[in-house]
């Protein structure tokens, strides 16, 4: 696969793999080509995910903006966050 550049497309966004290995402590090297293309220059904290038995990473800066376009779509339906997270909260707990 070739390097990327610097502004990659969203076509190769999506086609990046690369294979890595994981260490006896769990560690994992993400590639500096991977690094590049998600703008993270190192010490960064990212978020992890268990979807579907897949793991997403997510920059802090990216959950940030999730969270601020779920919250924006929300009030504009007018419903409450509060109540709502109660309500998701409370299922949890029943499953759990």
């Amino acid at each position: 696969m070739p390097p990327l550049t610097s502004k990659p497309d969203a076509a190769s966004q999506a086609s990046l793999c690369r294979r890595v290995r994981m260490d006896k402590a769990g560690r994992l090297v993400m590639p500096s080509d991977v690094r590049k293309a998600l703008n993270l220059d190192g010490e960064q904290e990212l978020l992890i995910f268990l979807e579907d038995g897949r793991v997403r990473l997510q920059t802090i800066d990216e959950g940030l903006s999730r969270v601020r376009e779920i919250a924006k779509r929300k009030r504009k339906r007018r419903v409450s966050m509060v109540d709502e997270f109660i309500v998701e909260r409370r299922a949890e707990s029943l499953r759990d």
